[in-house]
């Protein structure tokens, strides 16, 4: 690909970025205006580890050992974790 041919291609990816950063901002001021803020909760390991034995009835212990080590793996290996929802999870 040639210099010129590369440098189009970065002027249209520009361009589209540009366009979703315009689209997210569109999306936030909407949301600000109408109220609807989306709820964040910020939890760490150990706060984790006391929900998950709480909902599973584990050790605390094993939940600690098995989330530390799935987050290393996921930092490690650069792993993107998918999260696919079950219709019957509505509870």
């Amino acid at each position: 690909m040639e210099i010129k041919e590369k440098m189009m291609a970065l002027k249209m990816l520009k361009a589209a970025v540009d366009s979703v950063d315009n689209a997210l901002e569109a999306i936030e001021d909407f949301a600000e205006k109408f109220g609807i803020e989306p709820e964040e909760r910020k939890v760490d390991l150990y706060e984790l580890t006391e929900m998950v034995a709480g909902e599973t009835g584990m050790k605390k212990s094993c939940v600690f050992d098995v989330l530390t080590c799935a987050f290393d793996l996921i930092k490690d290996l650069k792993l993107t974790l998918v999260v696919e929802e079950d219709e019957d999870d509505d509870e």
